[in-house]
């Protein structure tokens, strides 16, 4: 018998070799999902014996049945063989961290640059991926998968087929109150079957993204206008801080026992108690603060057809740019003057797969030198506290809870240094926001000036066994959709708003607000008199005279 990587070894027919894999792949790369059913099966009080061991032979029938459509002479290795490494890298994912991989996580990933994507690659998922998934491949290479005669082989391809089906429809159809129970109980279940799930998922992501017919363009406030009324001769210049995976719950302002504020405290920022993201995810939650409609109503395929805050801003004269630190603006940028940071080691604050938020401050003093006197509102995108690389987000000099993790398979850490390594990354955002605030109050003479801070997400690190973010916000965690939201007003800003801060200190300490109040609250605080703006949504509103 030859040798080489590819030459057979073993020998199988091809209806066997496909009744063996739905096996593998459901009882090896579906571990979460298993466990969960575990899980759920040991909280009944009396379980119907029969329900349970149907589960798996039901699945597995599932498996073979879609399976045998994709057993086709000279294509089943390669699709197979692709399909294992695939669905290891999904399993690794959804085992060790904790995530659903459905349409906004595909979008997410589509959308993350080189340095996000090159974070989470460690060991773990490397040795996670060549076990349960290079391993096999090479094993279903070596195989010789036996084939009838073409006629022959359908015919047997199709009785398999209807069997596996029978048998599947049969148990569940047997079963039914069981499985529609399990399944209207616990709707997460659907959403972790690998490779299933994860494929239709990009199917859709694809065919909406590439394929579907686009929505026809709607332009909104177009009758905009800047009706700012200055008793100076200073414009207003806004800095508006879009943070990244910083929950709420870390914050010292909002109550956390740690020194997380130490360098804004003296600033006496107005930190808001209580704020919901618009998703969990920076794609969603991204594009969602800056369009006009609410998280309930919010639809990424209409958002893109639809004027955003920046382009109604832009309609009413004011001066806008972006600094992006986070791998782009997914979009919401693209009609506005922008600037995307790359990664480069002769660039101070970067080497050459990422850059601490510092480099913000730089462009930013550099594009503030060369602004129009007219009111201007800056956007800086920070890479903030995004994960699962927590201490690539600051330097070695910011490192101030101790010890910490400097790995990416943050679910080998010790929760103590997890926590430490996290809340590095908060301390390392509140200095970058303290050096904004110093450069604004520098900037007295010429300006009016507010600063404003939000994170698109919060973030899971360990609680429930969950990790990162990205959940479907139905079933997420307070952690990933509770943010941080802080203001900052110069007296002169103050003052010429008709601002009441003890108002605005007594929102924040008693109300609820969300991202669906900050398109409202930037066009009202601008003075931009527009049909689209609605005060009720306005934060501010209540406290300006």
């Amino acid at each position: 018998m030859k040798k080489g990587f590819c030459f057979p070894r073993w020998e199988i027919r091809s209806m066997w070799a496909t009744l063996w894999l739905s096996c593998y792949f459901f009882l090896a790369l579906n571990i979460d999902f298993l466990i969960h059913i575990i899980k759920i099966l040991r909280a009944l009080e009396n379980p119907n014996l029969g329900f349970i061991m149907s589960i798996p032979i039901a699945f597995v029938a599932a498996f073979n049945a879609v399976f045998t459509l994709f057993s086709i002479k000279y294509f089943e290795k390669v699709f197979f063989s692709l399909l294992l490494v695939i669905s290891a890298a999904f399993s690794y994912a959804i085992y060790n961290y904790q995530i659903i991989i459905d349409t906004n996580m595909i979008t997410n990933f589509l959308q993350t640059n080189y340095g996000e994507a090159v974070s989470y690659i460690n060991l773990s998922a490397i040795k996670w991926v060549f076990i349960l998934g290079i391993l096999p491949a090479i094993f279903l290479c070596r195989t010789k998968i036996i084939h009838f005669s073409f006629f022959k082989d359908l015919w047997t391809k199709v009785i398999f087929f209807i069997v596996s089906c029978l048998i599947a429809g049969g148990l569940m159809f047997t079963y039914y109150e069981n499985y529609t129970t399990l399944g209207r109980n616990n709707n997460i279940l659907i959403k972790m079957i690998t490779p299933f799930s994860q494929l239709i998922s990009i199917h859709k992501v694809v065919y909406s993204t590439y394929i579907a017919k686009p929505m026809p363009y709607q332009f909104l406030g177009l009758d905009a206008v800047n009706t700012a009324v200055n008793t100076s001769h200073k414009k207003t210049l806004f800095i508006f801080v879009v943070g990244e995976t910083a929950r709420h719950m870390n914050y010292e302002l909002n109550g956390y026992s740690r020194p997380t504020n130490q360098h804004t405290k003296p600033s006496d920022p107005i930190s808001f108690q209580e704020v919901s993201s618009c998703g969990t995810a920076t794609a969603i939650s991204l594009p969602c603060m800056f369009s006009i409609m609410g998280r309930e109503q919010y639809s990424m395929k209409q958002a893109v057809a639809q004027d955003n805050l920046l382009t109604i801003l832009d309609r009413a004269g004011i001066q806008l740019f972006w600094i992006d630190n986070d791998g782009g603006c997914k979009g919401v940028c693209e009609a506005t003057p922008h600037l995307h940071i790359i990664p480069d080691k002769t660039t101070r604050h970067c080497d050459d797969i990422v850059c601490v938020d510092e480099v913000l401050i730089d462009k930013m003093h550099e594009h503030m030198a060369s602004l129009k006197h007219q009111d201007t509102l800056l956007v800086l995108h920070l890479t903030g506290s995004h994960g699962p690389t927590y201490y690539r987000r600051y330097p070695p000099e910011h490192r101030y809870f101790t010890p910490d993790c400097p790995r990416s398979d943050i679910q080998n850490c010790s929760t103590e240094t997890l926590v430490n390594t996290y809340d590095n990354t908060i301390l390392y955002t509140d200095y970058i926001l303290a050096q904004v605030i110093e450069t604004l109050k520098r900037s007295d003479e010429k300006w009016n000036t507010v600063l404003l801070y939000v994170s698109d997400h919060g973030e899971s690190l360990g609680e429930k066994g969950w990790y990162l973010h990205g959940l479907p916000y139905a079933i997420a965690p307070i952690e990933q959709t509770q943010v941080p939201l802080i203001v900052w007003f110069s007296n002169d800003f103050i003052e010429s708003k008709k601002i009441t801060s003890s108002c605005i200190k007594k929102r924040a300490e008693e109300e609820r607000f969300s991202h669906d109040n900050l398109f409202h609250s930037i066009l009202g605080i601008m003075d931009i008199s527009t049909q689209v703006y609605e005060p009720a949504l306005d934060i501010f509103a209540p406290c300006r005279e």
